[in-house]
C-alpha cells in the first residue's frame, strides 16, 4: 500500500450570472475519488457531497440551493464553465459561457484546508 496526499481543488473566482449564483458556487471544491484518483467528487463549501465520479472535461450535474446546475472542468487550465436554472427554470446546455443570465465561468486553485491521505494498492 502507498499513501498519496491530495489537496482539494477549490473554486475561488466565479464570473457571470447574478451575485447569488457566484456566492453559491464560490468555495465549492473538487476532491479526488478514493476509488479512482482520475475521477473527482464535488462538494459544497459546507462539505456536502453534490456530485461524484466526475471526469475532467465532461459535463456533470448537481443541485445547489434552489437551482439545478451543470458544469464542466478543465483542471489543466484551472478553470471551468457553469450554467444553472436561476433565470429561466430550464437547465441550459453549456455553450458560450457568460452569454446570459445563469451561466458563466469559474477558476480553481489547488490547496485550501489541507490534504488527506488516500491509500492505494500497488503491485
Amino acid at each position: 500500500m502507498s499513501e498519496k496526499q491530495f489537496d482539494e481543488i477549490k473554486i475561488h473566482v466565479v464570473n457571470g450570472g447574478r451575485s447569488l449564483d457566484q456566492q453559491m458556487l464560490k468555495g465549492c471544491y473538487f476532491y479526488p475519488s478514493a476509488d479512482d484518483p482520475n475521477k473527482y467528487n464535488f462538494f459544497s463549501k459546507y462539505d456536502m457531497l453534490l456530485a461524484s465520479d466526475i471526469e475532467d472535461g465532461k459535463d456533470f450535474g448537481f443541485s445547489l440551493g434552489p437551482f439545478k446546475w451543470v458544469a464542466v472542468t478543465d483542471f489543466a487550465k484551472s478553470k471551468g464553465n457553469w450554467a444553472n436554472t436561476d433565470q429561466t427554470g430550464i437547465l441550459p446546455i453549456i455553450r458560450s459561457p457568460g452569454q446570459g443570465e445563469g451561466e458563466g465561468t469559474f477558476q480553481v486553485q489547488t490547496g485550501g484546508q489541507g490534504s488527506v491521505s488516500v491509500s492505494s494498492a500497488s503491485a
